[in-house]
């Protein structure tokens, strides 16, 4: 008689162990977010009552205004001429966005009525406009103040599009200030110090010294020659009398070159190879090809617009594609300066993005 069968029990299945799922990790972004806003609130909180830290001339009027679209104003103060003072908190580096938010909250607060105002005082200060003004400031309420407010950003760090941007709005007539928060644990009286952000034009000024001999150029797209085939091979057409005339300048010293592309701004810099002739292109021709190394050139939706130099006559060939040539005196260093300031930052942003 065979033995009986022997019953096999079907084992588990092997499966890879899982890591244990990260149940911390929500946990630590929610206690993230919240000391991130602890510490805006503790900014905020600390401002409310020393507001003169941050060297705007101005008082207080209320916080957390509340807004149309439940949209909520951080603060709103007034300056000593009457003029409004909208002022915007971020933490750490704050998004492109903000200056939506602060123009949009410029173009409400624009639109109150003086009563709107003064019942916002009152509930805020519990007392009028005028005499909240005239504690501050030891005068009157101007009957008549500045239509557009003074626009404050406040943040923990701002990166050098937002100052690009805060410049652009600065140079459009915008009063716009940019000021940078930061902790001063050695001094628990007084926890945060403020830094005004320089947004001049001359932010972007670059360091070095500028070079003996730069020349302003102008060039004109045209069906013949585009900006583009300049920029990947390296050259740029030039009428021979002017070519001429850089010729005799490569004598001396190297030829630097500062490309005004027509309509749009400045796009390129680099400097002129020694090694060119006054051939031109071909004996129908009346143009030069200049070989350029470029140090660096723009796209022409980057171009850096700035006036330009003022120009000598126009060259006498009407149908020139470059023109305009005009050296920079050594005086001009602070235009030479912020120029290539611009053009390095928007070609390395340009660079980046590609990435």
């Amino acid at each position: 008689m065979p033995p009986p069968a022997t019953k096999v029990r079907p084992q588990p299945e092997k499966t890879e162990a899982q890591p244990p799922e990260d149940t911390a990790s929500p946990l630590k972004k929610l206690k993230e977010l919240a000391e991130d806003y602890h510490l805006e609130s503790e900014v905020e909180a600390w401002l409310v009552e020393h507001f003169s830290d941050l060297g705007l001339g101005a008082a207080l009027i209320a916080t957390q205004i509340e807004m149309e679209d439940c949209k909520k104003m951080d603060m709103l103060s007034i300056r000593s001429n009457g003029r409004l003072c909208v002022v915007e908190l971020k933490r750490d580096t704050p998004e492109r966005e903000v200056f939506a938010q602060i123009l949009d909250y410029a173009r409400l607060i624009s639109g109150c009525l003086t009563a709107d105002l003064d019942d916002l005082c009152q509930q805020s200060q519990k007392m009028s406009l005028a005499d909240f003004f005239r504690l501050h400031f030891e005068r009157k309420l101007p009957k008549k103040w500045p239509a557009n407010p003074q626009l404050v950003i406040i943040a923990g760090a701002f990166d050098e599009s937002l100052i690009q941007m805060a410049t652009f709005l600065k140079e459009h007539h915008f009063d716009l200030k940019l000021i940078r928060y930061e902790r001063n644990p050695a001094d628990t009286s007084r926890p945060f110090e403020f830094h005004p952000v320089d947004i001049s034009p001359e932010a972007f000024r670059v360091s070095e010294k500028m070079p003996a001999c730069v020349v302003n150029l102008r060039f004109y797209e045209s069906g013949k020659y585009q900006w583009n085939a300049c920029r990947s091979e390296g050259w740029l057409p030039l009428p021979i009398s002017e070519a001429t005339l850089i010729h005799e300048l490569q004598q001396d010293n190297p030829v630097h070159l500062l490309v005004y592309l027509d309509r749009h701004g400045y796009a390129g810099s680099g400097t002129l190879k020694s090694d060119f002739d006054l051939t031109p292109v071909s004996p129908a021709d009346s143009e030069i090809l200049l070989p350029v190394n470029w140090e660096f050139s723009l796209d022409f939706t980057q171009a850096v617009f700035r006036s330009q130099p003022t120009p000598p006559p126009a060259a006498t060939d009407q149908n020139a594609t470059s023109g305009k040539v005009v050296r920079l005196e050594p005086g001009e260093y602070d235009r030479w300066a912020f120029l290539m300031g611009q053009i390095k930052f928007r070609a390395a942003k340009a660079t980046k993005n590609k990435k």
